[in-house]
């Protein structure tokens, strides 16, 4: 009998750990990602304040991997400076950015930022050009910027 029972218990501690990691699995990276056309093969995320639900096609468009640093900075946005997060692109990073910037620009796609599988939209994405120091602009409420580069800067420094 204590043999049935330690045999139970150790299939259920197996299956919600493996549980555990599958769901972790289905997370998607910190980063940019496109809206899907249809739900079909793609993610349903929630926006940051659980409001509504978006179907997010699951290919990276630019992820941590591709930042080198996030750092907050100040907009001297006429009348009102704003506190915004700054991420520094890598090498490659750049390279995205730049592709992904002509696409959007002639495609009119919409393109949401992700962290902790939340979506913060992001209605207009600036930043750098210059190729040797390429950065982006992420305009997201101050009420999370705190909670989101915590999770960029740990996401980053994990990577390396």
């Amino acid at each position: 009998m204590k043999y049935y029972f330690k045999t139970i218990s150790v299939f259920l501690l197996f299956f919600f750990i493996t549980s555990f990691i599958v769901n972790e699995q289905n997370k998607l990276k910190t980063g940019f990602y496109y809206l899907a056309d249809k739900e079909d093969g793609s993610e349903l995320i929630k926006d940051v304040d659980g409001e509504d639900t978006f179907a997010v096609d699951k290919r990276e468009i630019l992820t941590v991997n591709d930042f080198s640093d996030a750092k907050f900075v100040i907009r001297n946005a006429k009348p009102n400076p704003i506190k915004i997060i700054e991420l520094k692109l890598t090498k490659v990073g750049r390279k995205k950015w730049l592709e992904i910037k002509n696409q959007l620009s002639s495609s009119g796609e919409s393109v949401v930022f992700i962290c902790n599988d939340k979506i913060y939209l992001e209605k207009t994405i600036s930043g750098s050009n210059n190729i040797e120091n390429s950065t982006i602009d992420l305009l997201i409420e101050s009420k999370y910027q705190e909670e989101v580069i915590k999770v960029i800067k740990s996401e980053i420094n994990d990577s390396r």
